[in-house]
């Protein structure tokens, strides 16, 4: 990294990179930080809760594992194709185990959502999947396999001295996808929380967006209350940053803002909080006519973007992002 990006200025800021004579990417540092990003989190809590009580859970199950697994191979009913479905079945047989597969994507968009109301049971939930990826992650290098502890081994000593040893790594997993929820979700499959196949995932740690095949959904909640949602040790764990990216109105009361922001820094929530501030008729009119909005701006995790300079793809799934209210719609 030093040979092709060194950062001399940070490195003389750096005691030890001035006591070794070294640049902070060829090991200077005393101690270095390995930041496993994960991302489409918050997809797969949903993913997974869906699972949960459309195939376990007794008293909401409608169907079995291979039937779910079937359905999404088949994007939820909407390409019934081989090799997944056989044409020997002819098209009266395919067509309504299409409409069944559509069916079951109905159920599981009728569930909850991650981070988006005030659930309990899918907050712990959430929690524990958070807090599982999390200490997998930590773990490839608190016990690693075989060949990484090699690596490790040997990286402390080709960047440590006796005088001035190697301090070793800090593993400080995250969560973020940046501008990749497009990109990264068209290469994905159909998932279990009703998401066809190639939609873009959610972003970051956030409430995700309405699907993007149906008529948009503002999935409205108190803000508060969503922010509450992601507080716990599950979002904690993520301590290279976990944004979650919130929209609100533009007449949402600057008292209630005020409250939001009181409520984050006391400790509820992730710990990046970021937010858009836009009304969905906004949104319209700048991807119509974005020479009258050119000056509006979105959150894109870990900078602001300007909405007329994003590509279409992106700023649909912007518009279909969940809003959040100061009070919880009657």
């Amino acid at each position: 990294m030093s040979a092709v990006c060194p950062s001399p200025l940070l490195s003389v800021f750096i005691d030890d990179c001035l006591d070794k004579g070294l640049d902070l990417y060829e090991g200077g540092a005393r101690y270095h930080v390995v930041a496993p990003c994960f991302t489409a989190l918050t997809t797969t809590i949903n993913s997974l809760y869906a699972i949960q009580k459309m195939v376990f859970d007794k008293t909401t199950a409608v169907t079995s594992l291979p039937e779910l697994v079937q359905a999404l191979l088949c994007d939820w009913g909407y390409k019934m194709e081989e090799p997944f479905i056989s044409t020997l079945a002819g098209p009266a047989r395919i067509q309504a185990q299409a409409e069944r597969f559509q069916q079951l994507r109905a159920v599981a968009l009728e569930l909850p959502r991650y981070g988006r109301e005030k659930n309990a049971e899918l907050a712990a939930f959430g929690n524990r999947i958070l807090q599982r990826v999390a200490e997998a992650g930590v773990s490839v290098f608190t016990d690693p396999a075989e060949p990484t502890a090699e690596k490790m081994v040997r990286i402390a000593q080709r960047l440590g001295t006796p005088d001035k040893p190697f301090g070793g790594f800090q593993i400080q997993p995250g969560t973020g996808t940046f501008e990749n929820y497009v990109e990264f979700g068209a290469t994905c499959g159909a998932s279990a929380d009703g998401r066809r196949l190639g939609q873009p995932l959610a972003s970051d740690l956030s409430p995700t967006p309405s699907v993007a095949d149906l008529p948009l959904e503002h999935q409205e909640a108190r803000f508060l209350d969503a922010l509450e949602g992601f507080t716990g040790p599950g979002a904690d764990a993520f301590t290279s940053g976990a944004p979650t990216d919130f929209n609100i109105r533009e007449d949402f009361p600057v008292a209630s803002l005020e409250q939001v922001l009181h409520r984050f820094a006391q400790g509820q929530g992730a710990n990046i909080l970021t937010i858009t501030c836009a009304n969905p008729e906004t949104f319209a009119g700048a991807a119509e006519d974005p020479e009258k909005y050119n000056l509006l701006r979105v959150r894109m995790g870990g900078w602001s973007e300007f909405f007329v300079a994003m590509y279409p793809a992106h700023q649909a799934q912007h518009q279909r992002r969940p809003l959040s209210d100061a009070a919880a719609p009657k």
